[in-house]
């Protein structure tokens, strides 16, 4: 069973835990398969997990618990473009592994989470209109193959496609499908943007209007992040302060 943290960190990408692989609804709008990814620089960007802290068991302050951190890297190579997530969770020592690769053949996404003595990876293949999902760590391994609708993305994707500006003008009001790691399932969300020169803003929300992740970004990077409902947050600090953060997880344990 995922532990609270780990749910928490599903919240950021949207997912729905027990979701049956998506089925799509009669519509008179036409679906619209996802643009090219791509990444003109490469990046490697780091992030503090932090918990804000109630006041009084009642509103929250601006006071905040570190008590994970994020990286978050963009590479391409060869005709093939690569994002990866890693996050890691100090108390619970709790670790996920998120890889998404784009290339002249297909999508792929691995997904891998793990703590002392349990894990469990995903491994999910777009090629052809279809899905190709098997899923390791309980006691048989679980295989699917389904249709994969034309504007099914994968998390990281979504959220690099609005970086680059190109994700609200490809899906419009309807919003694309969205696969989910966690729950091995998708949903559709609406993409919401806003920005400006130096700055720009991308929420994400379920069609019943509940919000499904929310990103800021200060020229070009990505500057925060926050999960759905809750109050762990993400921000940006630099790779001294990830790796310092690091160490100090590793000296407490």
């Amino acid at each position: 069973m995922p532990s609270p943290r780990l749910r928490q960190f599903a919240l950021l990408l949207a997912l729905v835990v027990g979701a049956q692989p998506f089925r799509a609804a009669p519509s008179t709008q036409a679906a619209e398969a996802p643009p090219a990814l791509r990444v003109p620089v490469a990046s490697d960007e780091h992030f503090v997990l932090e918990l804000r802290m109630p006041k009084d068991g009642a509103r929250p302050t601006n006071a905040a618990k570190p008590v994970g951190a994020a990286r978050w890297v963009r590479r391409a190579s060869d005709g093939r473009v690569q994002l990866e997530l890693e996050v890691r969770f100090f108390d619970e020592q709790l670790r996920v592994h998120h890889v998404e690769t784009f290339g002249p053949k297909g999508s792929e996404l691995v997904w891998r989470e793990w703590r002392p003595g349990q894990g469990r990876t995903l491994h999910v293949q777009l090629e052809g209109g279809f899905a190709r999902v098997v899923e390791w760590g309980g006691l048989e391994a679980v295989r699917e193959r389904w249709s994969a609708p034309v504007d099914l993305v994968f998390p990281l994707q979504l959220v690099e496609l609005s970086r680059a500006g190109a994700a609200p003008q490809a899906w419009g009001e309807r919003g694309p499908v969205r696969f989910d790691p966690l729950g091995r399932a998708c949903e559709r969300v609406r993409v919401v943007s806003n920005s400006s020169e130096a700055s720009a803003s991308l929420a994400l929300l379920r069609e019943d209007g509940s919000s499904a992740g929310a990103f800021a970004f200060a020229n070009g990077a990505l500057a925060s992040f926050a999960w759905q409902a809750g109050e762990l947050r993400g921000r940006a600090v630099d790779a001294q302060e990830y790796a310092e953060l690091l160490a100090q997880a590793e000296s407490a344990r």
